[in-house]
């Protein structure tokens, strides 16, 4: 073997590195996986980045069917609410129209809650 044989070998080995490219097609696939993925998740959830949630409610008509107010203490709930004033009513129903007479299912210590 001559001198500029044997240079040229050192510089491009004469086996190609098949590991290598198992590994850097491994990893593309992996990649285009990922990105399909995500696509994917992206038509399904909108790419909005907004979650999902009920239309905003206007302020609520007082209506003669309130009777009560409860102050709405630091970490109250409407469903605590609820447990707390609903009676026989069920828990679901009596939820339900304490979102109606207030309008939103936000609260707020120290607002004021209308009790149905």
């Amino acid at each position: 073997m001559s001198a500029e044989a044997e240079a040229r070998g050192m510089v491009r080995p004469t086996v190609p590195n098949y590991a290598m490219r198992r590994a850097v097609a491994a990893a593309a696939a992996l990649v285009s996986l990922l990105v399909a993925a995500v696509g994917v998740l992206g038509l399904l959830a909108g790419f909005g980045g907004t979650p999902a949630a009920a239309a905003e409610a206007g302020p609520a008509a007082v209506t003669e069917s309130v009777t009560a107010v409860h102050v709405a203490a630091p970490g109250d709930t409407l469903w605590s609410i609820a447990s707390l004033y609903r009676g026989d009513i069920a828990h679901d129903r009596y939820l339900d129209a304490l979102v109606t007479a207030n309008g939103s299912t936000a609260i707020q210590a120290g607002q004021a809650v209308w009790l149905p």
